[in-house]
């Protein structure tokens, strides 16, 4: 029809009201054609963070604007941004083989004897999440604020906590061979998944079943900011980190308190996930997709950002760099790193 516009208004369905009118189209065009000049003139890099202060600047005046939930599978810090890698990367990469190895080893023993069954492509999948996390990042107890960091393990990586424990001596080959073998291996057996209660010396929280772990970490992260503003302890320098896997977010559990990350705005939570397995499988039969979807989504509540979904071709590269470095380790058995013999 003649003097009808066929333009439709794109409603971000994010809780921003943008159906309301446009009153003064003039300098609306004016917003977007400064934002296609920054893009002309100084690229999208330029652009990007000029929004991203944007969003910073209206969330300080309370100005009602959608969350940054979903990422484009780049690091969010820029590479020119990126300290230096402060470990021996050669050394730590040996090290992740050894505990890898070693982690496959324990659930295979385990099961030749038993049959006790058990998990070893999570942890081999997390691994460098992991180790980077207890090399740099996590804070011990002895810190000087005697609280550290809380770690919420996911359940189904606890053989490389307990392979990583081994290298440390903290755990003997005996109790290894005790994994998933509580009673019949006792006191010597080893809990199947993150237990306080079996485990008062290791396990700080239970994170299995699936779910518990991503709830508990929001209140814990809000537990804390509690003590802090009631003078109760002083949690500045306590972080709390929740490791999260694909299938674990179809639990209720998982997204259940995801709001109050969200309003409480805890950015004293991180939370690292491995997304794309490809272990689960959705409804609609395709692997990976949905899953990396919902993981994104929830680390986009959550304040974190994630790399590159793992495909397959990353998976066999990672595996073939960690034989490789396994094997030029052997040597290094003489001199007290341990690797068990399947």
């Amino acid at each position: 029809m003649e003097g009808v516009t066929t333009d439709r208004v794109r409603i971000i369905t994010d809780g921003l009201p943008t159906q309301l009118p446009d009153i003064d189209p003039e300098e609306t065009a004016e917003w977007l054609g400064s934002l296609d000049a920054a893009v002309e003139i100084h690229g999208r890099q330029r652009a990007r963070y000029l929004m991203l202060k944007l969003l910073e600047r209206a969330r300080e005046k309370q100005i009602g604007v959608p969350g940054l939930r979903s990422t484009d599978y780049i690091n969010s810090i820029p590479p020119e941004a990126e300290p230096w890698f402060p470990g021996d990367e050669d050394v730590e990469r040996r090290i992740r083989a050894y505990i890898r190895w070693n982690a496959a080893v324990m659930v295979s023993r385990a099961n030749k004897r038993v049959g006790v069954g058990g998990h070893i492509a999570t942890y081999a999948s997390a691994a460098s999440l992991y180790e980077v996390g207890f090399n740099h990042f996590f804070r011990g107890k002895d810190a000087d604020s005697g609280m550290g960091d809380q770690v919420y393990f996911q359940g189904h990586a606890a053989p490389g906590i307990y392979a990583r424990a081994f290298l440390e001596g903290r755990l003997t080959e005996q109790q290894l061979d005790g994994f998933r073998q509580e009673k019949s291996m006792a006191p010597n057996g080893l809990s199947s998944y993150p237990h306080p209660r079996l485990m008062p010396d290791f396990w700080e929280f239970p994170t299995v079943s699936m779910g518990l772990g991503p709830i508990g970490a929001i209140y814990q992260a809000r537990f804390n900011r509690y003590l802090a503003a009631r003078g109760i302890a002083d949690t500045a320098d306590s972080h709390v980190w929740a490791f999260l896997g694909d299938g674990e977010m179809d639990e209720v559990e998982s997204l259940g308190a995801i709001g109050v990350a969200a309003r409480e705005e805890l950015d004293n939570l991180t939370a690292p996930g491995r997304p794309g397995t490809g272990q689960r499988q959705n409804h609609s039969g395709a692997r990976g997709e949905l899953p990396r979807r919902r993981v994104e989504r929830a680390q986009g509540h959550l304040g974190s950002r994630l790399g590159p979904p793992a495909g397959p071709r990353h998976r066999r590269r990672a595996r073939q760099r960690d034989e490789h470095h396994a094997r030029r380790a052997v040597p290094d058995l003489r001199r007290g790193v341990r690797r068990l013999h399947p």
